[in-house]
């Protein structure tokens, strides 16, 4: 890709400020499909999310752009590609200062690339993951990166996973399909090895004037050498995804800001692993998890859902079909702890207006705007998470608004995985893509509806139902649950 190009999609670049990063591998999921995933937040929530279908130098694909109203450069974020192809960025790690010295990072105004801009380039010119690599390797070494990074991309032969550690110096290594992965923003390879180099990369200057600490086998422990000591900030979510895919690894290895956790492991379940379970783990905030010194998660600094989660989104790519129909991005139109995630075969020729339409005022409700009309929902659900009862004691409050709404969303995620396996193969059996591409807009809509309808039915709730059961005085507290949960099924 020219210099001019991809330059100029850098606006007045921002980098997320928190991220974590899922892998599946196709071996561990119950259809055989290969699942990549991230949950993002970061400085600018009171923008909305948006999705373009686009084809550019001939690689057609649907992703998650940024809004090019919020001056903050495009960060396409995901993408999937009628070339069978999936991509994800990117999750930001911090590189110790000592080996940022050795290769300064790049400033976006003095041409440096990164996550604004590097994923809308795999996009436009990539169709596998051999020329990702080739082409990250590429605009890296000319331009430099802006700052830690990391990246994964699929096709329907391999999955590799990329940290940028400074301006110029990164590693890369394929994905096992036995395996899967859940980290917060730091580095992970602690055991690369340059032995095989058709399952590992690297830049020229890696190993140039820095001591790497090898391991007994001779691979080389990089995160210590680039990375920052872990911190509870990023470590936690690393250590929470063994807890929720493996329990008994966790159990054995209560939380700490030194616990080592494997990078690649097994889920300890013996059932095979379908999206709604990496979906169910983007919705935590690690209920029931407490730290080692008895405090309840609460005092976490940052559990894996948060209200201010710019984009999330799990990319699947099934290896039972033409690549022309086996990537899907699942996308949430706002943070997913109380929202759908809805799924956009790379196939399809449009978008409903309302999930493409652009903000063009920041922090203003726009009706329009179907990431606005979820986020309005998302926060209402989550108004009362808890109360106080007489004794300043916490009081859940989940069960009456909050757990309703994401059961809803649940629920027609499951008919939707169904029924966007048929559509697919239908599809992938006559080319009738103008078939699922209605489908594909006639849920979304049918989803907006939904939002629309549930958020006015929980005013009304909120209004009529809590408030008479809610009693005080002055000079004491008291709080009286209501009679029933709310009802999103209600009309």
């Amino acid at each position: 890709m020219k210099r001019e190009l991809l330059v100029g999609l850098i606006l007045a670049a921002t980098t997320a400020t928190a991220c974590t990063g899922f892998y599946v591998g196709r071996e561990v999921t119950e259809n055989g499909a290969t699942l990549l995933g991230r949950t993002s937040d970061g400085d600018w929530p009171g923008y909305g999310i948006r999705v373009v279908v686009t084809n550019a130098n001939g690689h057609a694909f649907v992703c998650t752009p940024n809004l090019a109203s919020n001056e903050m450069g495009e960060f396409p974020a995901a993408g999937a590609t009628r070339s069978g192809f999936i991509v994800t960025g990117t999750v930001s790690a911090r590189t110790n200062p000592q080996a940022a010295l050795l290769d300064p990072f790049v400033d976006p105004e003095s041409g440096g690339v990164g996550e604004e801009n590097l994923i809308g380039g795999i996009l436009r010119n990539c169709g596998n993951c051999r020329e990702t690599l080739d082409f990250l390797a590429e605009q890296i070494a000319r331009h430099g990166h802006d700052h830690g990074e990391i990246y994964m991309f699929a096709d329907q032969d391999e999955a590799w996973y990329f940290e940028v550690y400074t301006g110029h110096r990164w590693a890369a290594v394929k994905m096992p399909a036995d395996r899967i992965a859940v980290f917060g923003n730091e580095f992970n390879l602690r055991e690369f090895s340059t032995n095989d180099t058709t399952s590992a990369r690297w830049a020229p200057a890696l190993f140039d004037d820095i001591e790497l600490p090898r391991n007994p086998d001779g691979s080389f422990d990089l995160r210590t050498a680039y990375g920052l000591p872990y911190s509870e900030f990023a470590h936690f979510r690393t250590w929470f995804g063994h807890y929720w895919f493996d329990r008994e690894w966790a159990d054995a290895h209560p939380y700490t800001d030194a616990v080592i956790c494997p990078f690649f492991f097994r889920p300890s379940t013996e059932t095979k692993l379908a999206i709604a379970d990496v979906l169910a783990c983007m919705r935590t905030r690690g209920e029931g998890v407490y730290m080692p010194d008895g405090e309840a998660l609460r005092t976490c600094t940052r559990p894996i859902a948060v209200a201010s989660s710019l984009t999330c989104h799990v990319l699947e790519l099934r290896h039972d079909l033409p690549p022309a129909y086996a990537a899907t991005l699942w996308f949430s139109p706002c943070h997913a702890e109380h929202a759908p995630f809805l799924p956009l075969n790379a196939a399809i020729t449009a978008v409903a207006s309302d999930f493409t339409r652009e903000h063009y005022v920041p922090n203003q409700y726009h009706r329009r705007s179907a990431s606005d009309e979820f986020r309005r929902l998302a926060a209402l659900a989550e108004f009362k998470r808890y109360t106080f009862d007489a004794n300043t004691n916490y009081v859940s409050m989940s069960e009456y608004f909050a757990d309703p709404v994401r059961r809803f969303w649940e629920k027609r995620e499951a008919e939707w995985y169904l029924r966007a396996r048929e559509e697919q193969e239908r599809t992938a059996a006559d080319g009738d893509v103008e078939r699922l591409t209605g489908w594909a807009i006639g849920e979304q809509l049918r989803a907006l509806a939904d939002a629309r309808r549930i958020h006015d039915r929980l005013i009304w709730y909120i209004g009529v139902v809590d408030r008479q059961a809610c009693r005080g005085s002055w000079g004491r507290r008291e709080y009286f649950l209501p009679e029933r949960p709310f009802d999103p099924e209600e009309d």
